[in-house]
């Protein structure tokens, strides 16, 4: 991602993905020594005070499963705007089947929940029906 704007190298990154986290400012990952992508943590591709233009890479190398509580987020230092842009995302799916099941898991069971509940739903009408017809049959028999 690149990041353009008055300190930029303040903004902040944070990732969170399966086991890994990490929270810290493109200034203190550059000024630590993070100029290169490695197997888990990202890079400072490029670190620009002149210009106000920075980038991270990340890249982890071990390819990550489909996994909810993948998250990346950039938070602009104080009292200033950045503009923030991502040029590419790689999707690699060594297991197909298993990312099919995860991804049907993730996308369906909102649906599933709310079929359920409609299940519920359509049963507790029914038996207000059923109550309700068996009070009129009770009426009925009584005018007779």
């Amino acid at each position: 991602m690149v990041v353009q704007g008055t300190n930029g190298e303040r903004t902040e990154v944070e990732i969170d993905i399966d086991q890994f986290q990490l929270k810290s400012t493109i200034e203190e990952a550059y000024n630590v020594g993070s100029t290169q992508p490695g197997p888990v943590s990202p890079g400072i591709g490029r670190y620009d005070t002149e210009n106000d233009l920075y980038s991270v890479i990340y890249q982890p190398t071990i390819p990550l499963a489909y996994i909810s509580n993948a998250r990346i987020k950039i938070t602009a230092p104080s009292r200033n705007d950045v503009v923030v842009n991502s040029d590419a995302l790689r999707l690699d799916i060594t297991d197909l089947g298993r990312f099919r099941e995860s991804y049907q898991e993730a996308t369906i069971s909102q649906l599933l929940d709310r079929f359920g509940a409609l299940g519920e739903e359509l049963n507790r009408t029914n038996r207000n029906l059923e109550e309700l017809i068996d009070a009129l049959d009770g009426r009925v028999g009584q005018r007779i």
